[in-house]
This record gives C-alpha cells, sequence and structure tokens, in this order.
C-alpha cells in the first residue's frame, strides 16, 4: 500500500470514529420534539413580551435606575390600543407577574376601575388598566390617580403602553373571540 492509500484508509477510519462518537450526541427526533414542547411559549406570551420590549420600557427603567435613588418602582400599566389589538393578553401576562388587573369589561364601568385603582394605589399595589384608553384625558386619568394616591416612598412611576395592532388584524382577532365580554 502506498503513503496516498495509507492516507485515505486513515482519514476513513478517523472519520468513522468521529461519526461514531457525535452519533451518541446526536439529539434524536422525538427528543428534540418533547425539548421543543417542554421550551414553547404560548403565542400570547411570546406577542405579549415582544410589545413589552417593542416599547422600551426596560430600557427606560434601567436608566432611571441609574439616575434616581431610590429606583422608579413600576406600579401601574396603563394599556391602550384597539379592541382586538391584545390588550387584555398583555393584561393576563403582567397578572402572572403580580400585578392587579383593573378591566372594564370585567368591572362594567370606568368609575368602577377608578375606585379599584384608586384602592390599590393607596395600598402600594401593582396594577394594570386594561381598556382602550384612546384620548390622552382617559390616559392621563390613571396616571393622576397614581401620582395623587401612591405611597410616596415608592417612587412611583407609570408606563402608558399602545399596543399598535392593524384595523384588519384587530377585526379578526374580535370576530374570532370566545368567553370574552365585548
Amino acid at each position: 500500500m502506498d503513503a496516498a492509500a495509507a492516507r485515505i484508509e486513515h482519514l476513513d477510519a478517523s472519520r468513522r470514529e468521529s461519526h461514531a462518537a457525535m452519533s451518541e450526541w446526536q439529539v434524536q427526533p422525538a427528543q428534540a420534539r418533547k425539548e421543543r414542547q417542554a421550551n414553547k411559549r404560548p403565542a400570547w406570551r411570546v406577542a405579549a413580551d415582544h410589545a413589552w420590549e417593542r416599547s422600551g420600557a426596560r430600557f427606560m427603567m434601567q436608566q432611571l435606575a441609574e439616575q434616581e435613588d431610590p429606583p422608579p418602582y413600576l406600579l401601574l400599566v396603563v394599556l391602550t390600543g384597539l379592541p382586538g389589538s391584545g390588550k387584555s393578553l398583555l393584561a393576563a401576562q403582567l397578572r402572572a407577574r403580580g400585578f392587579s388587573l383593573v378591566c372594564q369589561d370585567s368591572l362594567g364601568s370606568r368609575q368602577a376601575c377608578e375606585d379599584a385603582v384608586t384602592d390599590l394605589m393607596k395600598r402600594g399595589r401593582r396594577c394594570v388598566v386594561d381598556r382602550c384608553n384612546h384620548t390622552n384625558q382617559q390616559r392621563d386619568l390613571w396616571v393622576e390617580l397614581m401620582t395623587k394616591h401612591a405611597p410616596k416612598d415608592k417612587n412611583a412611576v407609570a408606563l402608558v403602553l399602545h399596543l399598535d395592532a392593524d384595523v384588519e388584524t384587530c377585526k379578526q382577532r374580535v370576530l374570532q373571540r370566545k368567553n370574552h365580554k365585548t
């Protein structure tokens, strides 16, 4: 056997050994599927995370934390947007993270929502307001309630987050709703 043939034989043997070692580390299709399903997050959670990131809220809170003492405390989130834009889904995610939910669909009137927010602010409880809040006046009302009633030692801040979905998407979502009061 000449030197070239010996080198080829050696490379083939190395390749077989390498392939055998690698197959031990390969993920089998069934195992890969189980891992993907275990890590899969619901679509609403992914959409809510994207909305939070696009809002720049995390960045703003980090900037404020570096500048203020005590650091700011996100006490109030006011959601705005068309019906079907995803406000209730984002509110549900925030509720899962410890925010109290104030939803006009559930409480029935704006006055009931105002009373609930006032009570929560007086107790220093974090809350998310889930209603359309179309005008600046409507949005400002919630921030004013927080400013007036939140404990002064909390350094409370509010985030007004507009969910900007296109009208056609919102229409489709509203028509597909199940178990939603509106």
